[in-house]
């Protein structure tokens, strides 16, 4: 299914040219306490699919999903600014910014459905071999926790856009997608893509669950952060679950027990020797990453952002080195993390359910007041001003 396709519209022209958290090795985060609605909350896990770069392939398959026509998908490279080579080697690298210019294009020419139930369609169909070493990585972990951590160590290989970040509510495990506003700056219909790109990857989710773990068990409740479109009705059917718009955030709903649950296939030995493979082809797509965009996601993938200590050990530097390569970039390990900790806390912000004791914590900062403090010196308002204010515009 995906993203209809117009024959017509795809033939292009002739004359179109060419602080100190507790973090292991792969950025896993803390534990954390918080509340919400009401409930115990206990984040288990972050993660950050988007990344500068990734190859080809994930484009390719988009595109192809999309129902265009094997001989025009030359010209769709074109328009794109992309090499036909493409087609004989998927694994060239591009950038996530191509990547967004694509599906922008597609969302432009798509007739029949909302966008949104086209990337539930499109996500329900993902099949693990498509990831290549790093899906067969993750078909043989141990458990699913140890697939998504598989998944958010080597994002360069997911093709995926969204922050993830799993917790447990009670008896309920969830997962939370949402896009960095950094990722969509200068992009057609922001919004939009915004909605098809966490849609996309929140349903891809679903179907990975369930192949991971050999189960039809679907999610108990799935939330989405937009309003209903025409076709919500199908969007439900399709999750074959209650569906709420408007919701807070966009997320699955589990049963707790889930996230220990082993995988249908676990053998640590083969998901070892797949995972090696993985971490060779991420590293390649890795290497003319400048150092203050692999800073700014550990910064990113982890609650609270890590001390300038903990990046550096993660980037195998010492401290020193790390503040004189980025430095040479033209920027510091504070800007970085003032930064990431601004954009972070108008995302939260955005949470009606989340006080603002739990935001604090999940920055880094002592108190809430010491936040407070932070948030007026970013935005010249404090942040419960700032929350009435957006929500309000919503």
């Amino acid at each position: 299914m995906g993203l209809r396709y117009s024959e017509s519209s795809w033939v292009a022209p002739a004359h179109e040219g060419q602080d100190g958290p507790l973090l292991d090795k792969y950025c896993h985060s803390r534990h954390l306490s918080g509340v919400a609605r009401g409930d115990d909350v206990r984040i288990l896990w972050t993660g950050n699919l988007a990344t500068p770069r990734r190859t080809v392939l994930g484009l390719l398959g988009q595109i192809e999903r999309a129902g265009v026509p094997p001989e025009h998908i030359g010209a769709v490279l074109v328009e794109l600014g992309l090499p036909v080579l493409a087609l004989q080697e998927p694994d060239i690298s591009i950038t996530h910014d191509q990547q967004l210019d694509c599906l922008a294009l597609l969302l432009q020419r798509v007739t029949g459905q909302s966008p949104a139930l086209q990337a539930v369609e499109t996500g329900l169909e993902v099949e693990l071999t498509v990831f290549g070493v790093l899906g067969l990585s993750m078909m043989y972990a141990a458990d699913l926790k140890e697939a998504l951590r598989l998944i958010t160590t080597y994002p360069e290989l997911s093709w995926g856009h969204s922050r993830i970040v799993a917790a447990e509510r009670g008896d309920a495990l969830t997962l939370s997608f949402a896009m960095d506003d950094a990722l969509l700056e200068g992009v057609r219909d922001p919004e939009g893509l915004r909605r098809f790109c966490t849609t996309l990857d929140l349903a891809a989710a679903v179907r990975m669950l369930a192949l991971l773990l050999d189960s039809r068990e679907r999610p108990r409740e799935v939330w989405f952060r937009f309003p209903p479109p025409p076709d919500a009705r199908e969007i439900e059917n399709a999750l074959q679950c209650p569906v709420r718009f408007d919701a807070p955030e966009s997320r699955l709903t589990y049963p707790r027990g889930i996230w220990d649950r082993p995988t249908a296939l676990a053998n640590t030995v083969v998901c070892r020797l797949y995972e090696k493979q993985a971490a060779e082809l991420a590293q390649r797509l890795r290497t003319d990453v400048p150092f203050a965009e692999q800073a700014r996601r550990l910064l990113w993938v982890s609650s609270p952002p890590p001390d300038r200590k903990t990046v550096a050990r993660l980037l195998g530097l010492a401290p020193r080195t790390l503040s004189r390569k980025l430095d040479a970039e033209g920027t510091s390990y504070g800007d970085l993390r003032q930064e990431v900790r601004y954009a972070r806390a108008r995302e939260l912000l955005r949470n009606p359910h989340l006080q603002m004791a739990e935001i604090a914590e999940r920055l880094g900062f002592s108190d809430p007041a010491a936040f407070s403090r932070a948030f007026r010196k970013w935005s010249g308002s404090p942040p419960s001003d700032w929350r009435t204010s957006e929500l309000g515009a919503a």
